[in-house]
């Protein structure tokens, strides 16, 4: 599983940018390029916000966290925003995910798919009112094809609730882990122990992760 872009949307200083990388589809490593006061922490930022793991630690990292959601309207927009914090993330399965997904489908879920999984996106986004975050319009969507023969099917159909939550469930187990270490050059740890760290076994944790 590969990301093929990244968009951010309303965020801090972001407007709006959108990044390919599928451009390359056979590289591995990316860099972003600008001057100071760019955007390019920035951007780290906002795909930290999308990916970030609940069970990773921030270890309380200046920068890390965000303590108040407000802190993400861009600085111009704070005083009246009415728009939404929008930030989406493109995936594409590889050949070997296709058939490692369809068989695990077939399995936990007994749903043979017909089509395809194919590119699919994420969106995490946050809709605020007169600056003020909307109760309940904090949302996570998946624009995905899933479709496919259920027991007794005869007809493809596209697989529906709970089904097709338990396909995400299992689809989510392949995205690819993206780890966002805001200091690292003064906080990364000299040696990294697999087990059984001598000091301050959380830092190590946390960067093992």
């Amino acid at each position: 599983m590969k990301y093929t872009y990244f968009e951010i949307n309303n965020f801090k200083g972001i407007e709006k940018v959108r990044i390919d990388i599928d451009s390359s589809p056979k590289g591995d490593v990316y860099t972003l390029v600008g001057l100071n006061e760019s955007g390019k922490t920035t951007v780290l930022e906002g795909i930290n916000l999308l990916t970030y793991r609940e069970d990773l630690d921030p270890l309380d990292l200046p920068g890390y966290g965000e303590h108040d959601i407000h802190d993400l309207i861009p600085i111009a927009k704070r005083a009246n925003f009415n728009d939404s914090i929008m930030i989406e993330a493109g995936f594409m399965p590889t050949e070997s995910d296709e058939k490692i997904l369809a068989r695990l489908f077939k399995k936990n879920v007994g749903a043979t798919l017909t089509e395809p999984i194919g590119e699919f996106h994420i969106t995490q986004a946050y809709k605020f009112e007169n600056s003020t975050m909307v109760a309940g319009q904090h949302s996570i969507k998946w624009n995905i094809n899933l479709v496919g023969k259920l027991k007794r099917q005869r007809i493809p159909k596209k697989i529906s609730s709970p089904n097709w939550a338990e396909c995400i469930r299992i689809i989510k187990t392949f995205l690819p882990s993206v780890v966002y270490f805001p200091n690292f050059l003064f906080e990364f740890p000299d040696k990294i122990y697999l087990e059984n760290p001598p000091d301050n076994p959380d830092k190590h944790n946390f960067y093992c992760t």
